[in-house]
């Protein structure tokens, strides 16, 4: 018999949370799922982040092959921020379970819009450019969502509340988000038909990265707010049939952080990157005052300096232009020609100035390993001034963790941090700083141990730990269909209950041709939009 699979995603959701919890009695849901069915970690992507994290779960493949490493798309020494639907280079599952007439419900997943033409419905998630947009498949659905959730948003208004150092108001609009996605959820249970349901939720990320030390000191209101969590896994327990098996996944897991190391501010220390002049040192103090005001980011929005720049004087054009929200850093501040090595994506991510594949490479492809050794060993010396610890714990190569795939460029060096420290890319400043987002100080940051539970007549087993590229695989299988031999993950047969399971074989099939979708465009509008969204996430300076 084919199972029903319902996929719940919890943004950054960590044991490191959930045991203290359960054992404290707040989560009694959690407590039937982790006593009644299998769980363990589930390591993320490296570098841990939500794009790359959430689109290996749904694809079953590595960044290597998929292309998503960050929000930004690469594009020479910049980056541009744009949309980006997972299935334009990866065949996600419920493109997959359409394609074989598998009925699928898909709702706030990350890089999904514009949505799928599914076999079912479909909501777009994170990287959406506002409810303004057809973020819905399809569209005369549209009615019956705001009719249950007339409020609904995409996410946190960021830019208001974390950019400002509202705290309370992020938390009373995380309850007043979660609330209505506990109506939607409900409705998709029990109104709609469905062989295949991926949802994810975003709150407890967002809760953690700025109440990281209240979580877990168990303050009254992130107690609250993981019981409202556990009362939709309350809604879903009691919706299951014995058909149907149930996944709690996470991108990546959580962790306390205190500083921040500006990686291409240690790569400018160290003599890998020049900056072109004391300009642009001008230029950088000036985004930096623009994007930690949202009344200033506001007014370069309104007044649309993006299009006086050009017939503006060079030293301004130049300092404006970095300050403008969405503005490459790297572009105009650095010297290509002397530059060995640059950081384009947030979290540790290093690319060689190789001749022949950067506009303006100057470190002959013979070279590089010597380079990237000679970046490797000036990392691992980097130690706190204040307690003479080490902070990198690891550099990785980019041949090492993903699949080169024409058409992808992937980085060369994947650098991780020790406990306790995050890492950032933007240029200005000392290479280590306190951790902020906006106007308030940040507690906790991703972690590469997020969590995985299974439940469900279909499930056995006890402990299993598995890896992001898992999930897909399992899903796939328990639905009786085959698994593309692209997929890096393999089925958690462990999970499984075998007597459910017995004379089931694995069935594999090739995908190449599979056709993809079409790219959605962006308004400048929803750019900038975009862009103050992820400043006050902080994935953007």
């Amino acid at each position: 018999m084919n199972c029903r699979v319902m996929i719940l995603g919890l943004d950054g959701l960590t044991h490191r949370v959930i045991q203290p919890y359960v054992s404290a009695g707040h989560l009694p849901n959690f407590q039937a799922i982790l006593e009644g069915g299998a769980s363990g970690t589930l390591k993320a992507t490296v570098p841990a982040v939500t794009g790359p994290s959430w689109t290996s779960i749904a694809t079953g493949r590595n960044p290597g092959k998929h292309g998503v490493f960050d929000f930004r798309r690469r594009r020479g020494y910049q980056t541009e921020l744009g949309t980006r639907n997972m299935s334009l280079s990866a065949e996600p599952i419920w493109r997959a379970a359409t394609r074989q007439g598998r009925r699928v419900i898909v709702a706030d997943v990350p890089f999904t819009y514009p949505p799928d033409p599914v076999h079912g419905i479909m909501i777009s998630g994170m990287m959406t450019p506002g409810t303004h947009a057809d973020f819905i498949y399809p569209a005369s659905f549209r009615k019956k969502l705001f009719t249950l959730a007339p409020q609904y948003q995409i996410d946190v208004d960021s830019s208001k509340h974390i950019l400002s150092g509202n705290k309370q108001g992020l938390i009373d609009e995380l309850f007043a988000m979660t609330s209505d996605r506990r109506k939607i959820i409900n409705h998709f249970l029990r109104e709609e038909n469905w062989d295949l349901y991926f949802h994810v939720l975003v709150g407890t990320d967002r809760l953690q990265h700025v109440c990281w030390e209240d979580v877990m000191a168990m303050d009254a209101v992130c107690v609250d707010y993981y019981r409202l969590v556990d009362s939709i896994l309350g809604d879903i327990l009691g919706a299951m049939d014995e058909r149907t098996a149930l996944f709690l996944v996470s991108d990546h897991g959580f962790t306390a952080s205190r500083k921040s190391f500006y990686i291409n501010n240690f790569l400018r220390e160290s003599g890998l990157l020049k900056l072109r002049t004391a300009t642009s040192g001008k230029g950088l103090r000036l985004h930096r005052a623009v994007i930690r005001s949202p009344l200033l980011s506001a007014a370069v929005e309104r007044i649309g300096l993006n299009r006086l720049k050009a017939f503006l004087p060079g030293p301004i054009r130049h300092a404006l232009k970095q300050a403008l929200p969405g503005a490459s850093l790297a572009e105009d501040a650095v010297d290509w020609e002397q530059t060995k090595a640059f950081a384009l994506y947030g979290y540790g991510m290093i690319f060689l100035n190789l001749c022949g594949r950067e506009p303006s490479g100057i470190v002959p492809r013979q070279e590089a390993e010597n380079v990237s050794r000679q970046i490797e060993t000036a990392l691992m010396q980097v130690r706190d001034p204040e307690s003479q610890e080490p902070i990198v714990a690891r550099v990785h190569r980019g041949s090492e963790l993903y699949t080169p795939t024409e058409g992808i460029d992937t980085p060369d060096l994947v650098v991780t941090m020790r406990p306790g420290y995050s890492i950032r890319e933007e240029l200005g400043g000392d290479v280590l700083q306190a951790h902020k987002l906006g106007n308030l100080d940040i507690s906790g940051d991703h972690d590469p141990d997020g969590i995985l539970c299974a439940f469900g007549k279909p499930v056995g087993g006890d402990r299993c730990d598995a890896s992001v590229y898992d999930i897909a695989p399992t899903a796939l299988y328990l639905m009786g269909l085959p698994v593309p031999r692209e997929m890096d993950g393999t089925v958690l047969q462990q999970m499984l209950n075998p007597e459910r399971m017995e004379g089931r074989r694995i069935a594999y099939e090739d995908t190449d041709g599979v056709q993809q979708i079409q790219d959605g465009n962006l308004t400048d509008a929803e750019r900038q939009r975009l862009t103050r969204y992820l400043q006050g996430l902080g994935y953007l300076k």
